[in-house]
C-alpha cells in the first residue's frame, strides 16, 4: 500500500512555518504547566540545567553559546513564566462571564515570543484589547485594517482554545493552540491548530497536513490528509454540538429535540473538538456558534481539506479563500462571524444547520 505524501516542516511555506511555530510555542507552554501541576516538574528549569552541560570545543561553539544565553532570558520568561503561573485562576471574569485562567496568559506570552521572533504582529483572544469588551473588538479591527492596508505581516492567535478542558478537566484532545498567519505578498493566510494530545494540523493552498507528534525534540513528519468523506465512524453518528456549559447545553438539547435522528453529540466543540471528531473520528457534521475569527480556525482547516462549510442562510460551501476573507472582514468590523456548519457531505452540514434553525424557531414560539 502506498503511503500518503509527507514532508518535513522546513519544506512548508513561510506562513505555514510561522503559524506552526506560534501554535507550537503556546501549546508547549500549556504542556509545561500541565507537567508542573501533575509532577511538580518545571520543564523550563530542566531544559536550562541540561543545556549547561554543553562544552564548547572551538570559537564557533562559544559564539553559539553566547547567542543562546542572550535569547534564553526572554524566551524562558515568556514561554514558561513563574512556576505558579497557570496554577491559580484570576478573580476577574472575562466578557463571556468565565474566569480567565492563568494557562491562557502563559500560552499567550509564549505565542508572542514566537510571533516576535518571526517578525509578525499577533492579535487574538488574549491580546491587549481583551479587557475592553466590544470597544476592544472595534479597536482590534481598526488595527487589523491598518496592518492589511500597510502590507504588514500579522497572526490571528487563540493560544489556548479550551481552557476549561485543559485546566479544569485535563482533557488533552479537548484543547488546542491555534494560529492563522498572513504575510505580505502571499495571497492567502496559512492556519495551524495543535491539539493538546500532540496532533498538529497545518493548512494552506487547499491542502491539510497532519503530524502525530509535536514534541519539541522530535521534528514531526507531516502527512497530507486526503480523507474519504463517504466513510463514517460509528453507525450512530456523533454530531459536534458544543454543550460544555448551561447556555450551550440548552442549545444542544433543543437541536436534538428538533431532529430526533440526531441522537448522539460530542459536547466538547470548538477548534479542538471539531478537528478531533471530523478528521480523527469521522463525525458526520459539526457546528461552531457565532464567534470571533480565532474560534473558526477548525472550519478554515476543514475548508482547505474539501469539507463543505456553510452559513445559516446560504447553501453554497465556503472555500478556504472565501472563508478567510469572511473571517478577516468580520474581525475588521469588530464583530463575531456567524455560526458555521460543516459536514462530511453538504447534506450532513445542511441537516445540522436545519436542526439548529428549527430549534431557534421552536424556542421563540414557546
Amino acid at each position: 500500500m502506498d503511503l500518503p505524501e509527507f514532508r518535513q516542516m522546513f519544506e512548508a511555506s513561510e506562513p505555514e512555518r510561522i503559524a506552526y511555530s506560534i501554535a507550537h510555542g503556546a501549546r508547549s507552554a500549556v504542556r509545561a504547566l500541565e507537567s508542573h501541576a501533575t509532577f511538580g516538574i518545571d520543564l523550563g528549569e530542566a531544559s536550562a540545567q541540561a543545556n549547561q552541560t554543553r562544552t564548547p570545543l572551538d570559537g564557533t561553539d562559544v559564539d553559539d553559546a553566547l547567542s543562546f544565553l542572550k535569547s534564553r532570558r526572554e524566551r524562558r520568561s515568556g514561554t514558561f513564566s513563574p512556576a505558579n503561573v497557570g496554577l491559580e485562576i484570576s478573580a476577574e471574569p472575562d466578557e463571556q462571564g468565565e474566569q480567565q485562567i492563568g494557562y491562557d496568559v502563559a500560552a499567550w506570552e509564549a505565542a508572542l515570543v514566537a510571533a516576535h521572533e518571526a517578525g509578525v504582529i499577533a492579535l487574538g483572544e488574549e491580546d491587549e484589547y481583551r479587557s475592553l469588551g466590544d470597544s476592544g473588538a472595534v479597536a482590534r479591527g481598526d488595527r487589523l485594517a491598518s496592518l492589511l492596508d500597510n502590507g504588514l505581516p500579522f497572526a490571528i492567535v487563540d493560544p489556548l482554545d479550551g481552557s476549561n478542558q485543559a485546566a479544569g478537566m485535563g482533557q488533552r484532545s479537548g484543547w488546542a493552540a491555534c494560529s492563522m498567519v498572513k504575510l505580505p505578498g502571499m495571497p492567502h493566510p496559512a492556519v495551524a491548530v495543535l491539539l493538546g494530545d500532540g496532533r498538529g494540523f497545518v493548512a494552506a493552498d487547499d491542502r491539510v497536513w497532519m503530524a502525530e507528534s509535536s514534541h519539541p525534540d522530535r521534528p514531526p513528519i507531516f502527512y497530507s490528509l486526503d480523507v474519504d468523506r463517504s466513510k463514517r465512524g460509528l453507525r450512530r453518528g456523533h454530531y459536534v454540538v458544543p454543550a460544555a456549559k448551561r447556555s450551550t447545553l440548552e442549545r444542544a438539547y433543543a437541536i436534538m429535540k428538533s431532529d430526533l435522528s440526531i441522537e448522539y453529540i460530542s459536547p466538547l466543540g470548538g477548534n479542538p473538538g471539531i478537528l478531533a471528531a471530523m478528521y480523527g473520528a469521522a463525525a458526520p457534521a459539526a457546528m461552531q456558534p457565532e464567534a470571533y475569527a480565532w474560534d473558526h480556525m477548525a472550519a478554515l482547516v476543514l475548508a482547505h481539506g474539501g469539507f463543505p462549510v456553510i452559513r445559516a442562510h446560504d447553501d453554497t460551501p465556503l472555500g478556504a479563500q472565501s472563508l478567510s476573507e469572511l473571517l478577516l472582514t468580520d474581525m475588521i468590523a469588530g464583530r463575531r462571524t456567524e455560526t458555521l456548519y460543516m459536514g462530511r457531505t453538504l447534506d450532513d452540514a445542511r441537516k445540522l444547520r436545519d436542526a439548529d434553525i428549527l430549534s431557534k424557531e421552536v424556542s421563540s414560539e414557546e
